[in-house]
């Protein structure tokens, strides 16, 4: 198998079929075999890519879902797997807040799965929502917002929370808060009628953190106290962040690292994963908008109970890019999250966003610190 992928890693498609010339000039065709063979190993490299993914191994499902898209587009570059392989590793990009690269990959599947799927296909539904995600992320807000609603009118009623919960996000960023708590009402109403008590009171929670920026502090209370009753909430905090230093610089890239303390309260499963990144704003401070680059840390294991956590965090950042950006490189804070797998047979996962704003710990990213 692996020699039929070497042999076939340096052969084009042509007219239905994958062909290069041999050194007296004839013909050299690889057979259909070879070409489903070389598939089905990129749908095996997928398939693993998702476990190194639940396992938290983030760089190995990178990697490997890479390997995949490279059979592929050397292979059947305008397959069905191929753009489902696109829209995985686009989906990954855009959950590491690689915004850029998720947006480049989920655009070149677009046309390729309403190709091979048809325009009303639940997968090519499944791109326009990351891509409406990406756009809300960059900043392109009337984008989004078309997306979105080309997915509400294309959805089932059951079907249509996702959607209406980051439209209303959407409206939230922008300041356009009549329109969001239009959103939350209905979702709050929805989950009344036909969710458990844990979403319920998700967006019992949601909404009233709506209702605390519309500074409506009395009725946030109020649904908060409701939502406690419904389902005793999970809770996150970042309590503390040193500033960012360097600690090493190699060939290539130069070392930051930050100390985060995080507090949590796991009240509603055994176990959980604990996870904070750093995000990084070209933009003066730490706006309440998306960062222009993330770096995930690891799944950290946590148990039911309360605790504290002190996290170091690494990252880096290339030293070409240092040099171009000059003595500052912006500001920077960190995210934290509570994550676990929900029992679906989907394994979906539930997230809870740390409390706290950006810039509660927001410090400025600077060439010369020194650790």
């Amino acid at each position: 198998m692996r020699h039929a992928i070497v042999v076939l890693s340096s052969l084009l498609l042509l007219a239905g079929c994958v062909s290069s010339r041999d050194s007296q000039g004839n013909a050299i065709t690889a057979t259909a075999a070879e070409r489903r063979a070389a598939v089905a190993e990129a749908e095996t490299l997928r398939r693993l890519a998702f476990t190194y993914k639940a396992q938290g191994r983030n760089g190995e499902a990178e990697q490997t879902f890479e390997r995949a898209l490279a059979i592929l587009e050397k292979n059947a570059p305008r397959g069905s797997v191929t753009a489902r392989v696109l829209t995985d590793l686009g989906h990954f990009y855009e959950s590491e807040g690689r915004y850029g690269e998720a947006e480049a990959l989920l655009q070149r599947a677009l046309p390729m799965a309403e190709a091979v799927f048809g325009p009303t296909h639940r997968n090519v539904d499944t791109i326009r929502f990351l891509l409406a995600k990406v756009y809300t992320e960059r900043g392109r807000y009337s984008e989004a917002e078309a997306l979105y609603r080309h997915l509400l009118l294309a959805e089932e009623p059951s079907s249509r929370g996702p959607v209406s919960r980051e439209l209303a996000h959407l409206y939230e960023v922008q300041g356009s808060y009549a329109e969001a708590e239009r959103l939350r009402r209905r979702l709050v109403s929805d989950a009344e009628a036909k969710a458990g008590p844990r979403q319920l009171a998700l967006e019992l929670n949601r909404l009233a953190a709506l209702l605390r920026k519309m500074d409506r502090p009395a009725e946030a209370s109020q649904i908060e106290a409701r939502a406690q009753g419904v389902f005793p909430e999970d809770e996150i905090k970042v309590l503390a962040v040193t500033p960012p230093v360097i600690r090493r610089t190699y060939e290539t890239v130069t070392e930051f690292e930050m100390i985060a303390t995080v507090q949590y309260a796991l009240r509603t499963t055994d176990a959980a994963g604990l996870r904070v990144s750093v995000l990084r704003f070209l933009s003066p401070g730490c706006p309440p908008v998306p960062p222009s680059h993330g770096y995930a840390g690891p799944l950290l294991p946590l148990t039911r109970g309360e605790g504290t956590r002190v996290i170091p965090l690494k990252f880096t950042i290339r030293r070409d890019v240092l040099a171009a950006q000059g003595p500052s490189l912006g500001y920077v804070t960190v995210q934290s999250q509570l994550s676990f797998d929900t029992g679906t047979a989907d394994h979906r996962r539930y997230r809870i966003q740390s409390f706290g704003r950006n810039a509660d710990h927001c410090y400025a990213l600077e060439v010369g610190a020194s650790g």
